[in-house]
């Protein structure tokens, strides 16, 4: 049941003759004041594409301001933010949001495109909000406590927003949310409208009516869309009609903030991915603007007080995902391969396989299949499961399902149907896509009477090392002719590769060079050998001290989840499993010496960073996992800088000699540590 202080219904037409994109605007039947709506609207660049960026129409989405994330638009460089920040009225109000880790680099980006914006060198972002978010809960306190504010602070300024999904009584985050209100740090709290959430039972008027009641402090609504249908418009009116109920439109501390999240109803800034011209941010953004534009209209009294109330964003966490196909083993097995999620969950699905049609139309289960532990890219993570930032790598959305050799064969060209498992309750499975196992191979060659001869060639390209990897890769190309099955092995392993043409890049997987053989249902096509590679890991392993008054520190990396990790006992990197030997890039003093300071090692988010602060940098959460060594602090004669890295994505720090070793890989320059020795 929708209680409407103004009816806005896109269906209706309008007396008033205001309309854009078709929308008529009306107003309803009840009895106006005088008053005036005065909410802002804020735009959330969360998911802006590089095309939407450099759109001139971007201008016309401009309204109150800003609602700042940088991060989760990879493919825009930095230095176009200033331009889009400008086209959307940011210097008007900007709030940034950073990465649930402590990170600054939203912040610290979108001030000073700011101050070249302004061209005043003080501008900096009005408000920052941080939060921390939970492992795998959808739902956890995610508001900061008294001390993580006034840590925040040295990095966002004096003006913290923090983050709640729920003010229910009992609810251990409207406590929160009101103790926060009473710190003179915080500027307001961002209500982020969440999967299955009733409104009309959220309470979350309330929790706007107390911010609002709090001099000076903001309230902001972060309305993203509702995914199971393709009108981001129509989303919007419903929670506009359930904010008119508080009585809150009037106020210009309210803030509605305009995001579209992994934009899974295929919603667009300007136009849509998928839809009408509805489903667009500017379509939304220009309803509210005309909405805001009409005379105010009391709220109209409430009769029914716990029916749901906005069409809002009930189905955020429905199954999605993606069949990519079959591949071929080298014993005759297939496995059938792609990705699931339940959007913004952070945990993996089972997957139930069907022969010849989805359950609902008869189909014969298979079997059903646990969570994946395959690896899923960014791409998969960020813009289709919503995982905005990676707090807790790895994530397997993949799935790689094996079919036995014998069940392949006596299945040959059928239809294999692919379900995903809900994790949730309320929420339903869902059909992800079929894929047909490859037939019996064809002898028939037409009137000759014999078969056509298959034929095929494979390359293996010299092995690349990645900057800072042990691990080198090699590009993969091959062709066929008359040939069916066709599949990639490396030292008598399948590779994944298949298809009938292709290019792909591999690992290196042995000290004593590969064979690669391009293998089908007509036997092995071609093969091409290749000789070992040199690793550029050391070649002996290196004692402790390898100087005197020298604590090597031995340098790992586990490809698995990205972490880089520093130890200062070689023995602790090999047991901690999962990690290569990257080397022993530098030393540190084994005491103390004039002009050195300790060293420390540190745990934060299940992650390592070396530190000169016992405390850690106050970082929220952070350990001391005790001393390395001594460091210098200015330059002697035979050290070198000593720089931290940090990837806010993973939570991963790099210490380096290489300052430049980072870029264009996610990681920014934290600063110089100090000065070693080089090994």
């Amino acid at each position: 049941m929708v209680y409407i202080m103004k009816s806005l219904h896109l269906s209706n037409l309008a007396a008033l003759g205001l309309s854009f994109f078709g929308i008529l605007v009306s107003q309803n039947a009840t009895a106006a004041t005088n008053a005036k709506m005065e909410f802002q609207i804020l735009i959330d660049t969360n998911q802006l594409h590089a095309s939407e960026a450099a759109d001139p129409r971007l201008s016309e989405l401009a309204s109150d301001g800003v609602w700042a994330i940088t991060e989760n638009s990879p493919d825009i460089p930095q230095s176009a933010w200033p331009g889009i920040l400008q086209a959307l009225n940011g210097q008007k109000w900007t709030v940034t949001e950073d990465a649930p880790t402590g990170s600054s680099l939203d912040y610290t980006l979108v001030s000073s495109a700011l101050a070249q914006i302004t061209n005043d060198p003080s501008r900096h972002a009005d408000a920052s909000m941080n939060y921390f978010e939970g492992i795998a809960l959808p739902y956890t306190m995610t508001i900061l406590t008294p001390a993580e504010i006034q840590y925040m602070t040295l990095a966002h300024g004096n003006s913290i927003v923090v983050l709640t999904r729920g003010y229910q009584p009992g609810d251990p985050k409207r406590e929160a949310v009101n103790l926060a209100l009473q710190n003179p740090l915080v500027s307001g709290v961002a209500f982020e409208i969440t999967s299955g959430m009733d409104l009309a039972t959220s309470f979350i008027n309330e929790g706007i009516t107390y911010c609002l009641s709090q001099s000076g402090k903001k309230c902001y609504a972060i309305l993203p869309p509702n995914i199971s249908h393709q009108n981001y418009t129509a989303d919007v009116e419903g929670f506009i009609n359930y904010f008119a109920q508080g009585g809150f439109l009037t106020n210009p501390n309210f803030y509605v903030v305009l995001a579209v999240y992994a934009r899974g109803n295929n919603v667009g800034f300007i136009e849509p991915d998928a839809g009408t011209a509805y489903n667009t941010v500017l379509a939304a953004a220009n309803y509210l603007k005309q909405y805001r534009d009409l005379p105010y209209t009391a709220p109209a009294p409430e009769t029914v007080p716990n029916g749901p109330i906005a069409p809002g964003w009930w189905d955020v966490q429905n199954v999605i995902g993606h069949v990519d196909g079959v591949s071929a083993n080298q014993d005759g097995s297939f496995a059938v391969t792609g990705w699931t999620c339940q959007i913004f969950w952070s945990l993996p699905l089972s997957v139930n396989l069907y022969w010849d049609a989805a359950p609902a139309q008869g189909g014969t289960l298979i079997g059903t299949y646990a969570a994946s532990d395959v690896l899923s890219e960014a791409a998969i993570n960020i813009y289709d499961c919503g995982i905005n930032f990676n707090l807790d790598p790895p994530y397997t959305y993949r799935f790689n399902i094996p079919l036995t050799a014998a069940a392949a064969s006596a299945n040959r060209g059928r239809s294999i149907y692919v379900e995903g498992v809900a994790t949730l309750p309320g929420f339903t499975n869902q059909i992800l896509g079929s894929v047909k196992l490859p037939g019996i191979a064809s002898t028939s060659s037409g009137s000759s009477g014999t078969a056509a001869a298959a034929s095929g060639t494979i390359t293996a390209l010299p092995c690349m090392f990645e900057q800072t990897k042990s691990v080198c890769t090699r590009q993969l190309n091959w062709t066929s002719t008359n040939a069916t099955n066709v599949a990639v092995y490396a030292n008598g392993v399948a590779t994944g590769a298949v298809g009938p043409n292709g290019s792909v890049y591999a690992p290196a997987i042995s000290p004593q060079g590969e064979v690669y053989e391009l293998r089908s249902d007509q036997g092995t096509l071609a093969s091409a050998t290749v000789a070992p590679q040199p690793s550029p890991t050391p070649s002996a392993t290196p004692s402790l001290t390898s100087n005197p008054g020298q604590v090597a520190i031995y340098r790992f990396f586990r490809p698995a989840t990205g972490e880089h990790f520093f130890t200062a006992t070689l023995s602790e990197g090999v047991k901690a499993g999962g990690f290569i030997l990257e080397g022993n890039p530098f030393s540190l003093l084994s005491a103390q010496a004039p002009g050195s300071v300790p060293v420390y090692r540190c745990f934060m988010n299940g992650m390592h960073f070396i530190s000169l602060s016992s405390v850690c940098e106050l970082a929220p959460r952070a350990t001391n996992e005790g001393q390395y060594g001594w460091i210098y602090t200015t330059q002697v004669s035979g050290t070198e800088p000593l720089y931290r890295l940090r990837n806010d994505r993973i939570s991963d720090h790099i210490e380096t000699l290489n300052s430049n070793e980072g870029y264009g890989v996610g990681y920014v320059l934290d600063g110089v540590l100090g000065y070693v020795n080089p090994q």
